[in-house]
């Protein structure tokens, strides 16, 4: 996701924001490993602003997230 949004706001200085949850169990307590993950919508630049990623390629982010 770094790398990601980094690349489409296209600022050296940009760096995205997240939090990512690992959970290793699923509603009936079996081994179920997955990410539970809140990121912004673009990144933080080096004066303090925030600047807006213009949108999501969804097909981008799948290619990612198979990974």
């Amino acid at each position: 996701m770094n790398a990601y949004l980094r690349s489409i706001v296209s600022d050296k200085t940009a760096v995205p924001g997240a939090s990512i949850a690992l959970q290793t169990y699923g509603d009936f307590l079996n081994y179920n490993p997955h990410l539970h993950a809140i990121t912004t919508d673009g990144c933080f630049l080096d004066d303090g602003s925030f600047k807006v990623a213009p949108g999501f390629m969804l097909e981008d982010l799948e290619e990612i997230f198979q990974y």
